[in-house]
């Protein structure tokens, strides 16, 4: 058995986006184009290619949810159109955000979700499952110039109440494993949603950035 892996776009039914041209995410102030502040997390995020270059506009499957970091324990998400749907603490984070209504039966979905789908139909279960942010060489050394910050969702559309600061592989975010002890079973599918969130520590573009996604899988 072997396990492909894909990112997809929760707004988008579910459209893979880390392959071809369109492999890498754009995080914006208020539109595709604009500079997010030093010290202010991004407004808006996006599909996009290597460039800079975005695949589409704001309600697309080119525009990803952005979920904005605000302090440890808050957040703004905002559904791929812009429109708010959920402003407040992580702890009270409602299972069901109707507002950003994805295709998939997570709520909230994250601004990504990690999609681990076998090829010949073999059911399998994941363990020691990790995410981070490097700086596009070396797993263990922090991306310069900017601070990320991830919060894994779980099936109930809740997860943990604190953003992770996730800068290399010695501060990665635990995700927790789909094993009949955590409430998965065995499946041919295994779906892990991550809300992404950066925060600009210098101006200018900045590049090498790279986030890595870590599990083992077996039956």
């Amino acid at each position: 058995m072997a396990v492909n892996l894909t990112f997809r776009n929760p707004a988008a039914s579910g459209t893979a986006f880390n392959t071809g041209t369109w492999d890498h995410i754009r995080f914006s102030a208020a539109t595709s184009g604009s500079s997010v502040p030093s010290g202010s997390a991004q407004s808006t995020s996006w599909v996009a290619s290597g460039n800079g270059s975005v695949a589409g506009a704001a309600g697309t499957s080119g525009a990803l949810p952005n979920c904005k970091y605000i302090s440890s324990s808050n957040i703004v998400i905002n559904d791929n159109a812009g429109v708010e749907a959920y402003s407040g603490t992580l702890t009270a984070l409602p299972a069901n955000v109707t507002a950003v209504a994805p295709d998939f039966d997570l709520r909230p979905s994250g601004t990504i979700m990690i999609n681990l789908e076998s090829d010949d139909g073999s059911v399998f279960r994941t363990s020691n499952t990790y995410f981070w942010c490097d700086d596009g060489t070396t797993p263990a050394d922090a991306p310069s110039g900017i601070t990320p910050y991830a919060v894994d969702f779980d099936k109930d559309g809740e997860g943990a109440t604190t953003w992770a600061t996730v800068d290399g592989s010695g501060n990665r975010l635990v995700i927790a494993d789909h094993s009949s002890g955590n409430g998965y079973d065995q499946a041919t599918q295994h779906i892990f949603s991550v809300a992404l969130s950066v925060v600009p520590t210098t101006s200018g573009t900045l590049e090498n950035i790279r986030y890595y996604f870590q599990t083992d899988f077996g039956a």
